[in-house]
């Protein structure tokens, strides 16, 4: 009976177990009651055996009354330790119907009932759950929004600029979750820039592209291949639907690189970083993430840009104009280029141990403009220079040029414009500069050539010579 009852406050249903204190006390009562009544089937028991032998019935008049009294001992012990337990598990269950209690009135209407005590842990972990998700999902529909584009339709209806930004304001508005999921974690979640891209506009008959960057950015100047002047890049901007752009970074980008990150990937031609400030190699990250730039351009102040930054430059596959002036790039590293064959326009200057990358880079077909200044360049690195047969521009100052490399690159003959100021070329190139037929532009110099011959080489070329 003593087990029965141990198992029965063990019992892991809570219907199986005692429900309060008055049913455990009638149980003890049950088993007294019990216990007196088989103590007193003992004593007949023992008085019809009375005719046993002496020997017998004194030992067991002697070993019962201990036998009994361990037993009562040992029974009120295991019975005192369930009532204990009992009564803390009673105690454990009604602090914790009291906290889910509190947690449903504090939940609001939409809160679990109190009435589903025993699954209410499940319960708001479930919901806990959904409302994450929520809000998640919440944080993307207003990404996304943030992120897309002015509808086709308003390419053909020509609406005014002023429509256009409504519209485009009321989209936003209108992708703004109302769930209250956002609050939660709206502080934690970094969404990207605004893009500065506000979708076509009609302005006086012609459809053009619209930017906000916003009165309080000055981004540089934006160039317009085929137009005259700059735009300051602030407040509202419109740009030609086609053409070439170019944005000059001021130095509010150069101190803040992820100014950069309001453009689309192919809102921009190309990027130029001159100047007298310096360029930091966390700007890559953000001139990368342009991945339809074409043209890139980094003559700025000191630059650390060095070998390690090839593998990032990579990521421009459509690259096909660059220029790096100061940056601590060998030319061995920057002949890792994946795009290096495809280039149009290369200036790299100055120019360390050349002579890996114009192995790579000739002969190429592609290349019309090269610029290698301020190094030195030996008569083989000429000859490489020499099987870029497309070459219109070649800029070659400061690098120790002689008249046999001269009659190196003779064989140039598309060559419009050559640039070697100072150089060790003296007036006996002559013979090599006749052969460049169609050149049209020169700059030539150094302690071997005169002011005079200048002038008789302008003459005789009947170009203008500098």
């Amino acid at each position: 009976a003593m087990e029965e009852m141990i198992a029965t406050m063990l019992e892991k249903a809570p219907m199986d177990r005692y429900q309060n204190l008055e049913e455990v006390v009638a149980e003890l009562a049950r088993m007294q009651k019990e216990l007196g009544s088989s103590s007193s089937s003992s004593s007949v028991s023992s008085s019809v055996n009375s005719g046993q032998s002496s020997v017998v019935k004194d030992s067991t008049k002697e070993k019962h009354p201990i036998q009994l009294a361990l037993k009562i001992s040992l029974a009120v012990a295991v019975l005192l330790s369930a009532v204990f337990t009992f009564a803390y598990w009673l105690k454990l269950e009604g602090d914790k119907s009291k906290s889910d209690a509190k947690q449903t009135t504090a939940g609001g209407p939409n809160s679990v009932p109190s009435s589903t005590v025993g699954t209410s842990s499940s319960t708001t972990s479930e919901a806990t759950t959904e409302n994450q998700s929520q809000a998640t999902t919440g944080v993307a529909v207003e990404t996304a929004s943030s992120t897309s584009v002015t509808p086709a339709a308003e390419l053909t209806t020509g609406s005014a600029p002023e429509s256009n930004t409504s519209s485009a304001q009321s989209s936003n508005a209108e992708s703004k979750p109302a769930s209250s999921g956002e609050s939660a974690v709206g502080s934690s979640v970094v969404r990207p820039m605004k893009n500065y891209y506000c979708g076509n506009a009609d302005v006086g008959g012609v459809l053009k592209r619209k930017f906000d960057f916003g009165d309080e950015h000055k981004l540089g100047k934006i160039e317009i291949e085929d137009q005259e002047g700059q735009i300051p890049a602030t407040g509202v901007v419109f740009l030609p639907l086609q053409g070439k752009v170019t944005l000059r970074c001021s130095g509010e980008i150069f101190a803040d690189p992820s100014l950069l990150d309001g453009f689309r990937p192919d809102d921009l031609y190309g990027l130029v970083f001159s100047g007298h400030e310096p360029v930091d190699k966390r700007a890559l990250p953000h001139i990368i993430r342009l991945s339809g730039l074409k043209s890139l351009t980094v003559s700025a102040g000191p630059c650390n840009f060095d070998g390690e930054c090839l593998p990032q430059l990579n990521l421009l596959f459509d690259l096909k104009e660059l220029e790096l002036v100061g940056t601590q790039i060998r030319g061995r590293e920057l002949a890792t280029l994946s795009r290096i064959k495809k280039l149009k326009r290369l200036s790299y200057s100055p120019v360390i141990e050349p002579a890996e990358l114009l192995k790579v880079l000739a002969p190429s077909n592609n290349l019309t403009e090269l610029t290698l200044e301020r190094g030195v360049l030996s008569l083989s690195d000429f000859q490489a220079i020499s099987t870029c047969a497309s070459l219109r521009h070649l800029r070659v100052s400061d690098t120790g040029m002689t008249n046999q490399c001269m009659e190196a690159i003779s064989s140039l003959s598309h060559l419009k414009e050559l640039q070697a100021n100072p150089s060790l070329l003296d007036r006996d190139c002559f013979k090599s500069l006749k052969k460049l037929k169609n050149l049209r532009e020169l700059g030539i110099g150094g302690p071997k050539f005169g002011a005079s011959d200048t002038v008789d080489f302008s003459k005789a070329l009947r170009i203008q010579v500098h």
